[in-house]
């Protein structure tokens, strides 16, 4: 038998796909021109041709996940694709197709061989990948400005982008991999505005709130396996909290009051000096951000700035 082996590492964490050899009767090619398809139909024997869906290692390893088999166990199971001979596939402990990088090729006796002489010519070719997932994504984004005469400003904006969404000439691997969702609101106030004219109070106030929410399309702790079938298999009542665990989300929560200060007054008697009121102006602020992903069940950063001019 010849086997493939999509392999993290090749004993321990690994794929394997397994078809039996058919060997070509040498006799019935000798004399034959190399180029004609007779020769080339007995060489190349249609029986030897290996076709492998990629799906069913990810299916194989789910349901050996709920099985709870013990990871360090080889399964395996027997699949046949159309016009084909029947393929058996196996992994062993928690190999990913997002990692593998590295293919074993080999062949496997059927019998045991012990004393015995074997003479085989082995030819493997034409290893490539077919049928891509070329689906397309959707991207959208909304904003509204308003003015609130002059009293300031407000800014709301969303943004949604899916899973396959890219530039016209990206390729296949430069699209996005993950359902991105996020808001961000601003608003911008002159608090002076509620207090007499004659004060000369400046009071601007600056406050935003943003929240952005990236959701992988495979389970980041296991690379090949899309982590809505995951989410579909799991306690429902646990599904929330699952999904949670694997977004990206970062929140940013902003207040600032900038060049809080007096105007300086026309009617002032006097000459003014440097120490008046006027001149010096406050600015203060906090930022909040929080931010979680799957490998980061929390991270809280709180930042305050005050400067006096």
């Amino acid at each position: 038998t010849l086997f493939v082996r999509f392999v993290s590492d090749f004993e321990s964490n690994y794929y394997e796909n397994e078809i039996p050899l058919d060997i070509s009767d040498t006799t019935a090619v000798a004399g034959l021109n190399v180029n004609t398809d007779q020769y080339r139909d007995e060489v190349w024997r249609a029986a030897n041709d290996m076709d492998l869906e990629l799906a069913l290692l990810r299916e194989l390893k789910q349901e050996r996940n709920d099985l709870g088999i013990p990871i360090t166990d080889l399964y395996s199971a027997d699949y046949q694709p159309t016009d084909s001979v029947l393929h058996r596939i196996s992994l062993r402990g928690n190999p990913n197709l997002g990692f593998a990088k590295v293919f074993m090729i080999g062949v496997k006796g059927a019998e045991d061989l012990t004393g015995a002489e074997r003479s085989v010519e082995v030819w493997v070719n034409e290893l490539r990948l077919e049928g891509l997932d070329e689906r397309g994504g959707v991207a959208a984004i909304a904003r509204a400005d308003v003015q609130l005469a002059d009293l300031g400003t407000i800014t709301a904006a969303v943004n949604y982008n899916s899973i396959g969404f890219g530039a016209l000439d990206n390729s296949v691997q430069e699209r996005s991999r993950e359902k991105t969702f996020g808001y961000d609101f601003a608003g911008y106030f002159n608090l002076d505005k509620f207090f007499p004219q004659e004060w000369g109070l400046r009071l601007p106030l600056y406050v935003q709130e943003s929240r952005t929410v990236s959701t992988p399309e495979y389970d980041p702790y296991d690379f090949d396996i899309v982590l809505e079938e995951k989410l579909d298999r799991a306690d429902p009542a646990d599904r929330d909290s699952l999904r949670e665990q694997t977004q990206d989300i970062t929140r940013i929560s902003a207040i600032n009051l900038t060049e809080v200060g007096i105007n300086p007054q026309g009617g002032n008697q006097g000459r003014p000096a440097p120490w008046d009121i006027e001149n010096f102006s406050l600015s203060v602020g906090q930022t909040r951000t929080q931010r979680s992903d799957p490998f980061i069940a929390s991270e809280d950063t709180r930042e305050s700035t005050a400067a006096l001019d």
